[in-house]
């Protein structure tokens, strides 16, 4: 019989036909009463990824000996993911260093390849900032109010996005190097020197 475990306590309810991804579903579903989320999933003690999508998660429950979940408040996520933030913007903001370098030395093949990897990153991050901050407007027991310096960041990094494309799509490089260079190198800035600063105080 599997052994499946919640936060190193045997969970209760039985597993016969379910996938190992539906009883991730299930769990997060209950766990969403209590404002947690599954943070860790081992497979017979080996970590499956929360992302995965090999045959693992797609088999039933019932083939393997041992299915260990581990959950964290949200909370406690959010503000463990804030403080990666800092490396995520110093490493993006090298990976944009690259990308100006690649076009103004006309390496537009390589160049456009990474600029495609540097904006889905942005995007992303766009969706972080996002996330953290409704969970703190959700969770957080004085409140949270998104700050008039925070929604300017917002709306200025996404303009920035949005001259981006059609600057790339005209191959005007002069006003694509700019915008990475300077505008978008300075929003991060911002955003590592005011924002998350800001957001990480609410946790005192």
């Amino acid at each position: 019989m599997t052994e499946i475990i919640l936060n190193n306590t045997k969970y209760q309810k039985e597993a016969k036909n379910t996938t190992v991804e539906d009883l991730q579903n299930e769990m997060n579903n209950e766990l969403a009463k209590k404002k947690h989320v599954i943070t860790e999933i081992k497979v017979e003690g080996q970590e499956v990824s929360l992302d995965d999508e090999t045959e693992t998660v797609k088999k039933k429950v019932t083939e393997f000996e041992s299915v260990e979940f581990k959950s964290m408040p949200r909370l406690d996520l959010a503000f463990t993911t804030l403080e990666s933030c800092d490396q995520y913007i110093d490493q993006l903001n090298l990976r944009i260093k690259d990308l100006v370098s690649l076009y103004r030395a006309n390496k537009i093949d390589e160049a456009n390849a990474l600029f495609v990897e540097v904006t889905t990153i942005l995007d992303l991050f766009v969706q972080l900032m996002a996330r953290i901050q409704t969970i703190f407007s959700d969770d957080l027991s004085d409140g949270y109010k998104k700050s008039e310096s925070i929604i300017n960041l917002e709306v200025g990094l996404l303009e920035i996005l949005k001259q981006l494309v059609p600057a790339r799509q005209k191959n005007d490089l002069i006003m694509l190097c700019d915008l990475l260079e300077y505008e978008l190198t300075d929003n991060l800035v911002q955003w590592k020197t005011q924002v998350i600063p800001s957001l990480q105080s609410l946790k005192n």
